[in-house]
């Protein structure tokens, strides 16, 4: 990995490739596509986890009538489960990035940024608490963080 991008990568994303190298998986040095096989297992990944930490949130997930997903109160909430989901789901969001190549520092940077943005004029907050955007808010523009990684600009990651 060079240094230019290594220093664009926080510490939890450097352990987690070196979890993902002893595992034999490839990290792709600049911003790429993986393959059907590498996605599949990414979003396998994400499944698992996030039906665990939901679970351990004390929800079920199920189908409504009209085909939308909604959570339905389950059982007791587990904290200790829910720190373990979340630590769980934070792994593979940066296994993710990795194996698309993509460093996370100015990936998280663009969203924190973006997210305080939605505090300007005009913002709202649903009802259950949801922050909801201002007229004429501007989504993070991922394309330029990524240019700067190396992307050269094709479809996805």
């Amino acid at each position: 990995m060079s240094q230019k991008v290594s220093r664009l990568k926080s510490p939890h994303q450097l352990r987690v490739e070196s979890f993902m190298r002893a595992s034999m998986q490839s990290i792709p040095e600049i911003p790429t596509m993986p393959d059907l096989r590498i996605r599949k297992l990414r979003a396998a990944f994400y499944l698992e986890e996030m039906r665990e930490t939901i679970s351990a949130l004390g929800f079920d997930v199920a189908v409504s009538s009209g085909g939308e997903l909604e959570l339905r109160e389950a059982r007791e909430p587990d904290f200790v489960l829910i720190v373990d989901g979340c630590a769980d789901v934070s792994v593979i969001n940066l296994g993710t990035l990795s194996a698309c190549g993509v460093a996370d520092i100015s990936i998280m940077w663009e969203v924190d940024d973006n997210n305080m943005a939605k505090f300007a004029p005009g913002h709202s907050f649903r009802d259950d608490g949801k922050l909801l955007k201002p007229p004429g808010h501007k989504p993070p523009d991922f394309g330029a963080v990524l240019r700067q990684q190396g992307w050269a600009g094709e479809r996805g990651c």
